[in-house]
């Protein structure tokens, strides 16, 4: 087997996906050379879905099929990047803050197969961020409730990303699970970053990607006047195409690149939040530097 992993890139969202994904598409003579084979952002949306089962048992075939070639032209590394893999977040009444995550990555793995030298990678972020950028990113999608009634419907699960590395090493085995802070990650550029996800993913020849410079920010989101913007207009849309087609509009004429970013939860909530998690946190990123069988 050339393979050396099968790396499964699975969010959360909101913390750098669509930048992962669109990256490596268009970087596709350096992932040559580094021995990596990407799976496009598009064959994740037919082949996987959102992770349900119907969906992975439909693509299966498929996402088999695009592994088998890539061994077959020599890659050492397949990296399937999906931020949808794993279902949604925040479901009222829900036992934690990603409930489906046990179950859609079993049917991931199921469809893919069992015997795979896997690399799992899982990027968390401040809790307290997380919620701001999933509201706008609800707005992006079409809906178009105020922040108050968004975070009123959040269920009482708390937001410990614990139950998700729990599940995943439970799936995937203990030394074959990353998880990555979005913020510290993110806090010296996109360029680190997509370093640090590469040297995550086990990656060996980062040679070919040179210094990493990439410029475009991908998936905006959007700033205040654009929320505002979407509010309005949300409720009239009648189809996806139109929610597509105003999701471009926004990002390229109101994202927060040109106007200032919403403020949703005010400097006292945000603080209370992240003095729950903080600590948590920095244990659950120990726990994986610890276990995992790369060097992160």
């Amino acid at each position: 087997m050339s393979l050396r992993a099968v790396v499964l890139h699975l969010g959360a969202h909101k913390t750098g996906t669509s930048l992962v994904q669109k990256y490596m598409r268009d970087r596709p003579a350096a992932c040559k050379s580094a021995g990596i084979s990407p799976m496009l952002r598009g064959d994740g949306d037919k082949l996987i879905g959102w992770g349900r089962e119907r969906e992975l048992e439909a693509g299966s075939n498929g996402l088999v099929a695009k592994i088998d070639e890539a061994e077959k032209n020599g890659a050492e590394y397949f990296i399937l990047s999906h931020e949808n893999a794993l279902g949604r977040p925040f479901r009222p009444n829900a036992a934690h803050l990603y409930p489906d995550v046990a179950r859609r990555a079993a049917n991931l793995k199921n469809a893919i197969g069992e015997n795979q030298p896997w690399r799992v990678i899982y990027y968390i972020r401040d809790q307290a961020s997380f919620i701001e950028s999933y509201y706008l990113q609800t707005i992006h999608e079409g809906s178009w409730n105020d922040f108050d009634s968004f975070v009123s419907e959040l269920g009482s699960h708390g937001y410990s990303w614990t139950p998700v590395y729990n599940a995943l090493c439970d799936l995937f085995g203990l030394g074959n699970v990353v998880i990555r802070s979005f913020d510290q990650d993110m806090a010296n550029g996109q360029a680190s970053y997509l370093q640090k996800f590469l040297q995550s993913a086990g990656v060996t020849k980062l040679k070919p990607f040179g210094e990493f410079d990439y410029n475009p920010v991908r998936n905006p989101s959007i700033g205040d006047r654009g929320l505002d913007l979407a509010r309005g207009i949300n409720p009239i849309l009648i189809n996806t195409s139109e929610r597509r087609l105003f999701r471009k509009f926004l990002q390229e004429n109101f994202s927060n690149q040109q106007y200032p970013r919403p403020v949703l939860l005010s400097e006292a909530a945000k603080a209370e939040i992240r003095a729950v998690y903080r600590d948590e946190n920095k244990r659950l990123l120990e726990r994986s530097a610890e276990n995992s069988r790369t060097p992160i």
